[in-house]
């Protein structure tokens, strides 16, 4: 029973670790026709400062989604009207 749970706990982490693979694949396939398409030539100082580009923003935008979002609330009559400050 224990060898079970093992080899399945053990099939369940290596396909997670192949699909992280497979998205970290697509995502760097996606970047580079993304600045191939805005003119950049592959291999060239350029093109990889567009990379970086890219990964930078994509790091920017998932550190503002961790961060705690809050709301302005008031009170009018008796409704409570929340939003984004």
């Amino acid at each position: 029973m224990r060898t079970i749970v093992a080899v399945t706990l053990l099939s369940l982490l290596l396909a997670a670790c192949q699909l992280r693979a497979d998205s970290e694949a697509e995502r760097a396939a996606e970047d580079a026709d993304a600045c191939k398409s805005h003119g950049f030539i592959a291999g060239t100082d350029a093109f990889a400062l567009c990379l970086q580009d890219r990964d930078d923003q994509r790091r920017a935008l998932a550190a503002r989604a961790n961060q705690p979002q809050t709301m302005s609330c008031a009170t009018i009559g008796a409704q409570v009207i929340c939003k984004p400050p």
